[in-house]
């Protein structure tokens, strides 16, 4: 970044840049709110968590200090009441920031995940430090190896953006710093955006509201502000029938029950790079909902979710083979947790006519958890899914290099009859398969006490009546290791339901 040779009335140095403090507040103490501060330099920028943010949080567990200024710290809590605390900050990666986080006195262990980033933790009494050099790092805090009751932390370290607009202009709409509240600022709810249009939402900028790409070409939504819902109408983002969409950098905020996040609906072209999701209400608070689309690219995105955290659906009317494809989809360097149903899931509806050339890669599974109310009940449910009630063919799919730190089920193929004990019945009398799946580098290290623990499920269509035989075929499993051991083809891990119909084979690690 370009730093200024210009020194002006006010100016105070701070870790070698030149900064501003824009609170009214001294520079290194927070507000008497506890809900951080606002600090701006040339290579570090906070903002508190704003004034009139309409939500009551309960009282954080944690403090977190970058380069000894107070962050604000958002909380909500999970099924469990577990308290869940996200925050970000700006800074740039030329000059790396100390992290300062202080813990509960009853916090006896901590990790810090994903490992990827090679943090080097320091822990003095209650203090946890470390610093951050990675731009657009995504780094969370588990204490005492509990994913559910203790508390977590979600830190989202952003690069400053160099190209970050200071207003509005003909063709974006600017959000600045603070609560917007979008019903009293425009009279709607809902930002419906069409042409190429480009919204930003800017670090410390909170809206409240929805935002709609509806026919959309060459549009984006960018910054890295916040957009949330507390309210139950609609998803707070969704693309549909648009095109060449980018979303970049911001984090959607769901703090409701029953209501998915953020979606498409027959989207051709969508760019998502360093975008997070927070939804920890059970549950139907999945993150992204991808429907009916096709050449899509999602690159260093986190969702935490309490359903699926990221799912693709077919919804389209009529019968598959007459309904749009999922195809040529890339994921890659994802940080995925949910505390309900799967992680990355294929279905459950599939009313598409194929899901083809599609790719989970080089991407961490924090934490994924089948389901609060039904532990180990329900056979639709992995940390990986290919799970659906509807006939239609499953092609050229890929998980390869993932890392799962901790789940209940790691992998689910399955044809079923109906889904949630029948609530969601199945339509299997379409021609269906899967064929062309491959499992890849997958490492899951830890084992929960559950008996579903790891388990690899798979599960055809025998043909029942006039329904199709539905096979699974070209199934390959290469070097995938549980609990640091080899996966093998009689291994303890397989619950193989229908194997005439399943044809698979395991490569071992060397």
């Amino acid at each position: 970044m370009k730093k200024t040779g210009v020194i002006l009335a006010g100016l105070a140095v701070s870790i070698g840049c030149f900064a501003m403090d824009l609170s009214g507040t001294p520079e290194s103490s927070a507000p008497p709110s506890g809900r951080g501060e606002r600090f701006e330099s040339d290579c570090l920028r906070l903002y508190p968590v704003p004034a009139k943010f309409p939500l009551a949080m309960p009282e954080a567990a944690l403090t977190v200090r970058v380069d000894g200024h107070a962050l604000g710290l958002y909380v909500d809590r999970n099924f469990w009441q577990g308290l869940v605390h996200f925050a970000s900050f700006d800074f740039d990666p030329a000059q790396p920031v100390t992290v300062e986080i202080e813990l509960p006195e009853t916090v006896k262990t901590f990790r810090l995940l994903p490992e990827k980033y090679g943090l080097r933790p320091e822990r003095q009494g209650r203090t946890v430090s470390f610093t951050v050099a990675e731009p657009d790092s995504m780094i969370t805090l588990v204490t005492d190896e509990n994913y559910r009751t203790a508390p977590v932390l979600h830190l989202f370290a952003n690069a400053i953006d160099p190209d970050a607009p200071s207003g509005s202009t003909p063709n974006v709409r600017y959000f600045g710093p603070g609560y917007h509240d979008l019903q009293a600022e425009t009279g709607s709810d809902e930002l419906v955006v069409s042409g190429s249009e480009t919204v930003y939402l800017a670090s410390g900028a909170v809206v409240d509201g929805k935002i709609a790409l509806a026919h959309a070409d060459g549009a984006a939504v960018r910054g890295h502000g916040m957009l949330m819902r507390n309210r139950y109408e609609g998803m707070l983002l969704t693309t549909g029938f648009s095109r060449n969409i980018t979303y970049d950098g911001f984090l959607l905020y769901n703090s409701r029950p029953q209501c998915w996040t953020a979606g498409t609906h027959e989207a051709d072209g969508v760019e998502v790079s360093n975008v997070k999701v927070i939804a920890p209400h059970y549950a139907s608070t999945d993150g992204f909902d991808l429907v009916n689309s096709r050449n899509l690219h999602f690159v260093n995105t986190f969702v935490r979710a309490s359903d699926d955290a990221v799912v693709i659906k077919g919804l389209a009317d009529g019968l598959p083979a007459d309904c749009p494809p999922n195809e040529n989809m890339l994921f890659e360097q994802m940080q995925l947790w949910n505390d309900c149903n799967n992680a990355f899931n294929m279905g459950a509806e599939a009313r598409a006519a194929a899901y083809r050339n599609i790719t989970l890669k080089d991407s961490d599974i924090l934490f994924s958890y089948d389901d609060p109310h039904h532990h180990g009940k329900l056979d639709e449910r992995s940390a990986m899914s290919i799970s659906v009630v509807h006939g239609t063919f499953f092609e050229n799919i890929r998980f390869e290099n993932i890392r799962v730190n901790r789940c209940e089920r790691l992998i689910c193929l399955t044809f079923l009859e109906s889904f949630w004990f029948g609530s969601l019945p199945g339509e299997q009398e379409t021609p269906g398969g899967m064929r062309d799946i491959t499992f890849r580098q997958i490492s899951s290290p830890n084992r929960s006490e559950s008996p579903i623990a790891n388990q690899i499920l798979l599960h055809g269509w025998p043909g029942t009546g006039d329904t199709p035989v539905k096979r699974i075929e070209n199934l390959r499993f290469e070097d995938v290791t549980i609990r640091g051991k080899p996966l093998t083809t009689d291994s303890e891990h397989f619950r193989i339901d229908t194997p005439e119909l399943v044809d698979f084979e395991v490569v071992g690690a060397e």
